[in-house]
């Protein structure tokens, strides 16, 4: 719940029981993992990490010297968070785009496929020689919550392991060249809904039909296009040069457990754990029927939210938020998103030693 940290880690460290298990989001779960309040989850007896209901991506990158500190199960489904593009299937139709679902079955939903599509859908809709927001784009979605998507399904990551350790990766040359594709969706192609700082507008502007691919949260596009009248279908986000498969970026408000170092009841916490994390997972196809019944317009939209199953994927940098990682994100982001002649290569360059030393500080500083 909101603030966790600030009201119980004071608590734990004075050696208080203040919960057994505690669900913290992404956003903030880093303060337990930094404030070392937090148990290694595999001490824990009767919890089985490897099995499926527990999601391995978070197993992978909360993962640092043999010793796991946050994990993700399905009592709260990281399905919900997962980020999806939707896609206006009537401007699709009307574009002739062709079957969206076929390509991204067969592997064809790239950056390439993405930015082609776009740049079709652009339109001056009202014929007085200036694009604005009522005017029609190619895509839109919160400006840098998209960038971590794009990146996420890119393979293009802040942090990555190194010789056993995490290490800020940012600066390879791969990855610079994909950040400045992603530069170039957002300036040269012209294809971004201009958003003008209200997020708010990009699925305003999908739900009028002025926007031909909306980037979002699975849950939080829901919330918003229900009453959509024209039909939208659901892909996976479209995959980056190097990515080898679809990945949909797990967002910062996604509920994560963690079991704080005064748990003295180990023994019993991990076996009714367990059992909620394997019920949980065994009632995701009810998840999905869900999204079935109110929520998606097709079958194959359905497909692509049962996909997300494998499809979601988390970072480490998502637990460095409360570190000294974040504002060096922040001006990095700020670099690709909103200043298109910066030189992304210097910059990146100018923060490496900085970012190394805040990203040991937090894992490894006593």
């Amino acid at each position: 719940y909101a603030n966790s940290v600030q009201r119980l880690q004071p608590k734990i460290l004075a050696g208080d029981k203040v919960a057994d298990i505690i669900m913290p989001t992404i956003w903030e779960v880093g303060g337990y993992v930094a404030s070392k309040t937090i148990l290694d989850l595999k001490t824990v007896p009767n919890l089985q990490l490897d099995k499926p209901w527990w999601n391995q991506s978070m197993n992978e990158v909360s993962t640092v010297d043999g010793k796991t500190m946050v994990g993700v199960n399905y009592c709260a489904s990281p399905i919900d968070n997962s980020w999806v593009m939707f896609y206006n299937k009537k401007l699709a139709a009307e574009l002739e785009l062709g079957d969206l679902y076929a390509l991204a079955e067969s592997g064809g939903w790239t950056w390439d496929a993405f930015r082609e599509m776009s740049a079709k859908a652009v339109k001056d809709m009202d014929g007085n020689g200036v694009m604005d927001e009522n005017d029609r784009w190619g895509f839109g979605g919160s400006v840098k919550d998209l960038l971590n998507a794009l990146m996420t399904a890119g393979d293009v990551r802040y942090i990555d392991i190194k010789d056993g350790k995490p290490a800020f990766s940012l600066g390879t040359t791969d990855n610079i060249n994909d950040l400045l594709t992603i530069r170039k969706m957002y300036f040269d192609d012209k294809t971004l809904f201009p958003e003008n700082g209200d997020y708010t507008k990009n699925y305003q502007a999908f739900k009028a039909g002025r926007l031909l691919f909306f980037g979002y949260g699975l849950r939080a596009g829901y919330n918003v296009l229900h009453e959509m009248e024209s039909d939208f279908g659901v892909l996976p986000m479209p995959k980056g040069p190097r990515a080898a498969s679809y990945k949909s970026r797990v967002d910062h408000n996604q509920p994560c457990v963690v079991i704080p170092i005064t748990n003295k009841d180990l023994d019993k916490t991990g076996l009714i754990l367990e059992a909620l994390s394997f019920a949980a997972w065994k009632n995701t196809e009810k998840l999905i029927d869900f999204y079935a019944d109110v929520a998606l317009r097709d079958d194959e939209s359905v497909t692509t939210v049962r996909n997300l199953l494998d499809y979601a994927t988390f970072e480490i940098s998502q637990l460095t938020y409360s570190s000294g990682m974040l504002p060096i994100e922040a001006e990095l982001s700020d670099c690709i998103v909103a200043k298109p002649d910066a030189d992304l290569a210097s910059l990146i360059t100018s923060y490496e030693v900085m970012a190394q030393t805040a990203i040991d500080d937090f894992f490894f500083k006593k």
